[in-house]
């Protein structure tokens, strides 16, 4: 708790990332513990289930968040509540309003708990788009926020979980500010450059070739790497609430 956690959770699709934030998520709630969830992919509106009188969702098919959508938000904070966010509709169709949002949200809640520090997790699903390597308009200024605030905000009682589908395309600062990071499933080879000093040659694991292949691992299998354990290759657990694709509700 005096470190803080900084959690990385990187794969390919279908890997099984999503499954590990709502698993870790669903146990900070199931636990009694405050979760902001800004989810970019829109999938983890089920977490409410677990807890429905203590967490609030906005967006998830019924009224989406807006740009003027942070008052409500910090309001539910400041009131101890759990909060979803779906940022879905914005990912592909508005990014710099969704910066807009993301800025304005992060600045806020980091202020408060500033002034009133209390242990909280922090989720970004596709962390790349909030923090990208690559950056253009006005995201410098998101980034450097949000590393700060990865740095600075155990002091305060921010907890963090990061994922991303492309390590590579995320500014790999944050994922060193990380102290817990998990790797699952990486088949691009460039994100495997990111990666690969992260692991021990004594592991074996490679990419490209043999049985200990990281392209090839099954759905939920990772490495874990923090100094504060010894570096290992584990089969994750399934999560209490399974995340579910919108258009897989649609279906339904």
């Amino acid at each position: 708790r005096a470190d803080g956690l900084r959690m990385w959770i990187g794969g390919d699709s279908g890997a099984g990332k999503s499954s590990a934030v709502c698993n870790v998520g669903g146990q900070a709630i199931a636990q009694g513990g405050q979760v902001v969830f800004l989810d970019c992919h829109g999938e983890g509106g089920a977490l409410q289930t677990l807890a429905p009188h203590r967490v609030k969702a906005i967006g998830y098919g019924q009224q989406p968040v807006a740009e003027n959508s942070v008052d409500w938000c910090m309001d539910m904070v400041r009131e101890g509540f759990s909060l979803l966010v779906d940022l879905s509709h914005w990912v592909e169709l508005e990014p710099s309003t969704m910066d807009i949002f993301v800025l304005t949200f992060m600045k806020a809640l980091y202020a408060f708990r500033m002034k009133a520090p209390k242990q909280m997790l922090l989720i970004v699903e596709e962390a790349q788009n909030i923090a990208p390597g690559q950056q253009v308009g006005g995201q410098n200024e998101n980034v450097r926020i949000f590393t700060n605030m990865l740095t600075g905000g155990r002091k305060f009682g921010l907890n963090f979980v990061l994922a991303s589908q492309r390590p590579s395309l995320i500014d790999y600062n944050v994922v060193r500010s990380c102290n817990v990071r998990v790797f699952l499933r990486a088949i691009d080879n460039a994100d495997w450059k990111k990666i690969k000093d992260y692991f021990p040659a004594a592991l074996g694991v490679t990419h490209g070739s043999g049985r200990h292949d990281i392209a090839r691992f099954r759905s939920g299998e990772a490495v874990l790497v923090s100094r504060w354990f010894p570096t290992c290759r584990v089969q994750l657990l399934e999560p209490e609430i399974r995340p579910k694709k919108f258009l897989a509700e649609f279906e339904e």
